[in-house]
């Protein structure tokens, strides 16, 4: 599965998926100090939603679901938003979600 870094922040990052792994470290401590996740779900997306240009920072769309669900062959999400600074380093999806436009 092919990845790139977000690099600077423009147009063309909105709708990109970004890795909810161990690559972006500081994605899951702000999904942790958010508390809107809950202990017995995991993340399975984090989509850049918006950006605000007036404080340079993106909204973040976090997709969380249960495994309790999956066991019952349930679709249900938690889904909330973050707002944070974009960091050059996070790891996205090449070929998942929309893609670089």
């Amino acid at each position: 599965m092919s990845s790139f870094s977000y690099g600077i922040h423009s147009r063309k990052r909105l709708g990109v998926w970004i890795k909810c792994n161990n690559f972006n470290q500081d994605l899951q401590n702000l999904i942790k100090k958010s508390r809107n996740k809950r202990f017995f779900e995991s993340v399975d997306r984090i989509i850049v939603d918006d950006y605000d240009e007036s404080t340079k920072e993106v909204l973040l769309e976090i997709w969380c679901s249960t495994f309790i669900d999956m066991i019952f062959k349930k679709h249900r999400y938690n889904v909330f938003y973050i707002k944070t600074k974009p960091n050059e380093n996070w790891t996205c999806y090449g070929d998942l979600g929309t893609g670089l436009k």
